[in-house]
């Protein structure tokens, strides 16, 4: 039978029963959002929430945790945090925060898969430490990291703007932060990653400055009111403001567009390059690039980009670095407008151990180009892959995987655990659940490397 929107509802509402999958094994309380209220959380104490909730817990000790268990969203209202806790979420499940959080250093966020600041006004996080391994968001308004915060991200972050206010912001290699307004500096920072912003300002707050190993593209202006300094790539579209020392070891470089000026009265001293060939295109460029992404497949990294609005093109250089910095050419396609949807895929088979960046030299008739993002994948040769045609097509679900003896768990949208058969063929493991039709399932393989989980749309 096919399972219908009302029947979800109503097993939403009436439904007690949760089946949980990745529970921490140190879990003392398990609850699934719903029966009995929320549970009061003692010192040590370990919660695993196995059900969606909106509200807060009573903390009585400390210190305590709570773990968002696999497809399962917790909407955190105006919690107190009067003692140590750490609040983890699973690959799959999701931390929604609606207001500002005073954790008086109490808070430790770690997530590993959807963190979400959704109120569509600023919010403020002080005395809050985040690990993101996730994605963190928020669509509107400005996030504030302020004082005794900490955000290190190791993964990928898209807000509407940021602010990081005598706080600590350690972006790690291969991270990117994509801030589709203002970046506003005036705490400590480290960037050894990636980092996009509309604009960037920084300003002197006491003895925390910034410092960039990576890449800084920053499509307007860049008013650097405070001492920085530059060992990676720091490139503006707009103007470049410099009223304080701008300093580096050597091996960075400082690139702004042509038809801007450079601004103020500060120093720069220690770049490998200090030009104006952030882009030899003045007038409107020949593609629009909307999309750049790449992912370790099997033994290869696979690079996909979407084009329009093409005009005089001619082609695509793809260009490989190990630091962000120096780039070589890996491969060449040639612009056709007999292109499905003008979609591009390029395989790289000979990617290095480790982190490996990409970005496209687009090429025009004239000779004239501009630079994609970059976009970093990680690579090892040893992983386990697990790949799996999304949607499917029917209600079975066929995973390819290098890993020997992998475990699967099968969950459906509301955390609880489904009934499936497991059939291996032609290398596949082909996963089909008993009696109910499904339009969306979580797919968890494990493995002696650890667990990783996926959502699967399937159809009729």
């Amino acid at each position: 039978m096919k399972r219908n929107l009302l029947q979800k509802i109503g097993i939403l509402l009436f439904s007690s029963a949760s089946v949980f999958g990745a529970c921490p094994g140190n879990t003392t309380v398990t609850w699934d959002g719903s029966t009995g209220g929320a549970p009061n959380l003692n010192s040590n104490d370990v919660l695993c929430l196995t059900g969606n909730y909106s509200g807060t817990f009573n903390i009585n000790g400390a210190p305590a945790t709570i773990y968002i268990d696999d497809g399962v969203t917790w909407d955190m209202g105006s919690q107190n945090f009067n003692g140590a806790t750490t609040i983890e979420t699973s690959s799959t499940g999701t931390l929604n925060v609606g207001n500002d959080i005073n954790a008086n250093g109490n808070l430790t966020i770690n997530n590993s898969g959807t963190l979400g600041f959704t109120n569509a006004s600023d919010q403020t996080l002080t005395g809050v430490t985040v690990t993101n391994n996730g994605t963190m968001s928020k669509s509107t308004g400005n996030l504030k990291f302020q004082s005794n915060s900490v955000l290190n991200n190791y993964s990928t972050v898209n807000v509407a703007a940021f602010e990081n206010a005598e706080s600590y912001l350690n972006n790690f290699p291969g991270a990117v932060m994509n801030i589709s307004g203002q970046f506003y500096n005036h705490g400590a920072m480290t960037n050894d990653g990636l980092i996009y912003s509309n604009s960037m300002l920084v300003t002197d707050k006491g003895s925390l400055f910034g410092i960039n190993n990576g890449l800084i593209s920053v499509s307007g202006d860049i008013n650097l009111n405070a001492g920085f300094i530059n060992n990676g790539n720091l490139e503006s579209g707009g103007t470049m403001n410099i009223t304080k020392p701008l300093t580096g070891d050597g091996t960075g470089g400082v690139f702004y567009n042509t038809a801007q000026n450079v601004t103020g009265d500060g120093s720069v001293a220690g770049q490998a390059n200090n030009t104006s060939d952030y882009s030899t295109y003045s007038g409107a460029y020949p593609v629009s690039l909307m999309s750049f992404s790449g992912r370790m497949i099997r033994n290869t990294v696979e690079l996909q980009w979407g084009i329009s609005d093409f005009n005089g093109f001619s082609d695509f250089e793809i260009q490989r670095s190990s630091d962000a910095k120096h780039f070589e050419s890996i491969g060449k396609q040639m612009f056709s407008t007999d292109k499905l949807e003008f979609r591009y895929t390029f395989i790289d088979e000979n990617p290095a151990e480790g982190l490996n960046y990409y970005r496209l030299k687009m090429n025009d008739l004239d000779g004239k180009y501009e630079y994609s993002k970059i976009v970093g994948v990680d690579f090892a040769s040893n992983a386990h892959y697990f790949l799996f045609e999304n949607p499917s097509r029917g209600q079975s679900i066929s995973i390819e995987t290098n890993a020997e003896n992998p475990q699967f768990m099968v969950f459906d949208d509301l955390g609880r655990e489904v009934n499936f058969k497991l059939r291996k063929s032609n290398g596949l493991f082909e996963i089909t659940p008993r009696n109910v039709v499904y339009d969306m399932l979580i797919i968890s393989m494990l493995t002696d490397q650890g667990r990783q989980t996926k959502r699967a749309l399937l159809s009729y």
